[in-house]
């Protein structure tokens, strides 16, 4: 096999007849600006065709599957060895996924459980064990030689009623003896039995000597039949000795099944909670979200959930309503109690609004998981539809741990697998290494502790330790989720392998992402291929080869300007890259940072993850980069907190979480998040739909001669309605296939080609091009066609003012970074006319961009803060740390060890600090 990868004409998109070699068995990473070609060279040409050529290998089914998947635009590669992807995404939005599902933690632990547990009654806590006949019988004899015992068959429990015709059928049976609450009494002389006596059946009468044991396993079993499981040993002298063949209570509290790693999975119906069906949230519909404005009357719209006043819906409510005896015209909040209950839970024939919604979404949510609906897009549709009434909260029955009472009645030491799973990843680990195990199980153990241990210390090696097996995996950022993914690579400890990656540290901090470094090079070190779609520093000089593509984007781009070691690229005058590490050209740094008197945005927060105490404040018309180790609790104060805080502040619609406090005057008129979260949902979203440019560009076709004739309307050139999109695609353009063993695939739709139009839509032409054939311009071409069309011309400058140039105007979202995304979202705002002062919310803008992108950017913040606006920025790109005019950098660390303001200041304060590992990098870089 070759030493080397070689890739020969390379095709794929932008790329110019690409020939590249990427040396085996060493760290490759491959840069350069956005929409250079990056990602077509890495993911869709080599790791695509090591995806085709495994699925090769595969059956028959798969095989015929493969025909349909585009092979690759590429002439030969050559060494191609087993590929596994591991790209920066958002997180899974499955509810059920959680971190322990992803790193498998969660089925070792399971086992774990299931083989040390304990099993305790979930409302008396009494210690339930399980015998067998054999051990009740072992466990008897070895009382001392000679001790007289009775063995008893508990029928009646002390409390519970007394069947009919009980001692007629005992006596029928043959059984002459009974104990009631522990006296002994002859059967032939009891009539009756009083109510609420405990009735032990007297089986057998015996004594501890030789021989006993045949007549002692038939007095059990009898025992264990007549009393649904349960027998009791009794000395004559009265101790008693009480079994169950199963882990059932003696009071009968309740009865746990067989303990099977099974039972701890909330995947199943034997461990999940019934109440949320193993969910751990529940969606809560509030009175003050379906009646947002209590003074208006149910006439005039009091109940949001109603829709619109005067539709039909409306009018049906209000009818029933009014037969109520409700008043339909006095204000919500005027009316009596009784009144307010009957429109909010029902009563007197009315179902009630609150009661009525739940029920839809229950029915909803049952009737397309029976039909097989995918469990995530069912609650995705019905966040959508009716997440505006409701707010998510953890469930009531089991505290949010998903599992049932008998899972979590199941104990190590003093532990609960649910407790175990809220631990963080370092204190999970060393309790797992400090477990005793009984001498039988010690050998079998071992390879189930070494893999808890191995999965979470790979976690906390690439800056995860703050995570717990029960974050849900959709709360999790892009950069953790891809950390995820690669730590439990690490765990499978594979080589020979040829892992390709997509800029694993987006939302790293320079020190954690120096520890990732080291991560990789353990890959590396095994026996693996990496190569990686980078663009930070630290990992780019630790590379053992570098490719840089460029030398612009788009069509200005899909050539190699640079490769080889980091020396070589340095030395190159020709590579951007190489500039920017040798310090031959740098991102401009004002020479002050702005003065902060122009007032402050103060916030407090009392408790809220790991934040415990903190008042921070925020100068008004500044750039300001609030900065931290990952986990040290920058986006709980930005995002979760200091956000909502404002919303509710503007009168909008916010959850603000308890002890979250806005302090001083605001001095703003409205609030933009700008986020790395998908811009939409289906492959029918773009840039163009998401900006506004498409519905002009709809116009403009409606209004062509031909268009005209045709009696064509706008909604023709939309593929989100029927009429002009493709029909078999639905306006995709992609068809999905269903891949037993990978992801998902998708294809291209063989009726429309692509192009999501039908062919009679696509004949309509605007200066010779069709819609489809415009959708497919990159913006700056666009921007040429559309100079004299102010109404598209305004948004695609914006989107060449944030440097996505090289986009596709019909690009479809979900094919994103998360820095497009993000990109796209800033240009949105900024297409918008002039507006009033603004805070600026940014998570990490600087995700996926090369040195140039960065320096683009960092001109659009700092013009933003020019013209009034207030930016606040949470990020780990030194170069944007040192712009920014104020700086509150968290920490000292993640998890419990953060949530604390280390420093706050400019960067030359934070430079200044010793305690502040941000301050450490600025100064050393």
């Amino acid at each position: 096999m070759s030493a080397d990868i070689v890739i020969r004409g390379a095709r794929e998109h932008n790329l110019k007849n690409v020939n590249v070699s990427l040396p085996r068995g060493q760290l490759t990473v491959v840069t350069g600006p956005s929409g250079s070609g990056k990602s077509s060279l890495v993911f869709d040409t080599l790791y695509a065709e090591g995806q085709r050529r495994y699925v090769e290998s595969l059956s028959g089914h798969a095989r015929r599957i493969l025909t349909k998947l585009p092979r690759p635009n590429v002439d030969v590669i050559e060494g191609l060895c087993p590929a596994i992807a591991v790209r920066e995404r958002a997180s899974s939005r499955n509810p059920r996924s959680t971190v322990g599902t992803l790193t498998e933690i969660a089925d070792y632990l399971r086992v774990l459980f299931a083989t040390l547990g304990e099993v305790h009654c979930p409302q008396c806590g009494e210690r339930l064990r399980a015998h067998s006949t054999a051990q009740v019988v072992q466990e008897t004899l070895r009382l001392p030689e000679g001790t007289r015992f009775s063995v008893l068959a508990p029928v009646i429990r002390a409390g519970e009623g007394v069947s009919k015709g009980v001692l007629d059928n005992l006596r029928a049976k043959g059984f002459v003896r009974l104990r009631v609450d522990d006296a002994a009494v002859d059967l032939e002389d009891l009539s009756e039995l009083p109510e609420g006596v405990a009735v032990d059946v007297v089986i057998d009468r015996l004594s501890v000597r030789d021989g006993v044991d045949s007549r002692l396993a038939e007095a059990v079993e009898l025992a264990y039949q007549m009393s649904d499981g349960f027998a009791v040993v009794r000395e004559e002298g009265g101790h008693r000795y009480r079994y169950s063949e199963r882990h059932a209570c003696f009071e009968g509290h309740a009865s746990i099944p067989k303990v099977t790693p099974r039972l701890f999975s909330f995947n199943t119906p034997l461990g999940a909670c019934p109440a949320c069906d193993g969910l751990g949230r529940t969606r809560v519909f509030k009175e003050e979200l379906v009646i947002p404005d209590p003074g208006r009357s149910l006439r005039r719209g009091a109940v949001a959930a109603w829709g619109k006043p005067g539709l039909a819906y409306h009018r049906s409510m209000l009818e029933k309503v009014g037969e109520a005896g409700v008043d339909l015209d006095a204000a919500f909040e005027e009316l009596s109690k009784k009144h307010r209950r009957i429109v909010l839970e029902g009563g007197a024939g009315f179902e009630g609004v609150l009661s009525g919604l739940d029920r839809r979404a229950r029915e909803y949510a049952r009737r397309k998981l029976a039909e097989g609906g995918d469990e995530e897009r069912v609650f995705e549709f019905l966040d959508d539809e009716l997440g505006q009434f409701a707010r998510v909260e953890a469930c009531a029955a089991c505290h949010g741990s998903r599992l049932n009472p008998n899972a979590r009645s199941v104990r190590v030491g003093e532990l609960t697998i649910d407790r175990a799973s809220e631990f963080d990843l370092p204190r999970l680990r060393e309790w797992v290494q400090e477990l005793t195990w009984p001498a039988p199980l010690e050998l079998a153990a071992r390879p189930l502790v070494q893999s808890i241990t191995d999965r979470a210390t790979f976690l906390e090696r690439v800056g995860l330790d703050y995570l717990s097996l029960d974050r849900g995996a959709s709360s999790l950022s892009a950069g953790e989720a891809q950390r995820v993914h690669l730590a439990t690579q690490l765990g499978a400890r594979l080589s020979g392998v040829l892992y390709v990656l997509d800029e694993p540290t987006a939302g790293l901090h320079a020190a954690d992402a120096e520890r990732l470094v080291s991560t990789i090079h353990e890959l590396r070190d095994n026996g693996n291929t990496l190569v990686v779609v980078e663009h930070d520093p630290q990992t780019t000089r630790a590379a053992d080869h570098l490719v840089e593509m460029g030398p612009g984007a788009g069509e200005r781009g899909g050539e190699v300007v640079a490769e080889g070691d980091i020396d070589t690229v340095i030395a190159d005058e020709s590579s951007l890259t190489g500039a920017y590490l040798s310090g031959r050209r740098r991102v401009p740094t004002p020479e002050q940072p702005r003065a902060t008197s122009f007032g402050k945005i103060g916030i407090r927060v009392d408790k809220l993850h790991n934040l415990r105490g903190i008042r921070a404040e925020f100068p008004v018309r500044t750039l300001c980069c609030v900065t931290g180790v990952s986990g040290s609790g920058k986006s709980t104060l930005v995002v979760d907190a200091l956000l909502p805080a404002v919303r509710e502040k503007l009168g909008l619609l916010a959850e603000v979480p308890p002890g979250v406090v806005l302090e001083g005057g605001l001095g703003l008129a409205r609030v933009s998040y700008v986020d790395a979260t998908p811009i939409g949902k289906s492959a029918r979203s773009n840039p163009a739909t998401y900006i506004g440019a498409l519905a002009p560009l709809r116009e403009l076709f409606a209004g062509l001669p031909e268009a005209r004739a045709r009696g064509y309307r706008a909604g023709r050139f939309s593929f989100n309605t029927k009429g002009g999109r493709c029909a078999a695609c639905k306006g995709e353009g992609v068809q999905r296939i269903e891949m037993q063993l990978l992801p998902d695939a998708e294809v291209e739709c063989d009726l429309c080609s692509g192009r999501r139009y039908n062919d009679e839509t696509l004949q309509i032409r605007y200066r010779g091009l069709n819609i489809a054939e415009v959708l497919a311009l990159p913006v700056e071409e666009a921007r040429a066609l559309f100079e004299a069309v102010p109404a598209i011309r305004s948004r695609l400058d914006a989107l060449l003012r944030v440097g996505l140039g090289y986009l596709e105007l019909g690009r479809r979202s979900t094919t994103l970074s998360g820095g497009e995304a993000q990109r796209v979202k800033l240009a949105r705002d900024l297409a918008q006319p002039a507006r009033s002062p603004t805070l600026y919310i940014f998570d990490e803008p600087t995700r996926g961009l090369h040195f140039v992108d960065v320096e683009q950017l960092v001109s659009v913040l700092q013009q933003l803060v020019h013209d009034g606006h207030t930016v606040i920025a949470v990020e780990h790109q030194l170069d944007v740390i040192r712009n920014a005019d104020f700086i509150l950098d968290l920490g000292p660390g993640s998890g419990p060890s953060g949530g604390r303001i280390v420093a706050s200041g400019t960067p030359a304060d934070i430079t200044a600090c010793p305690n502040s590992a941000t301050g450490r990098y600025l100064a050393s870089n």
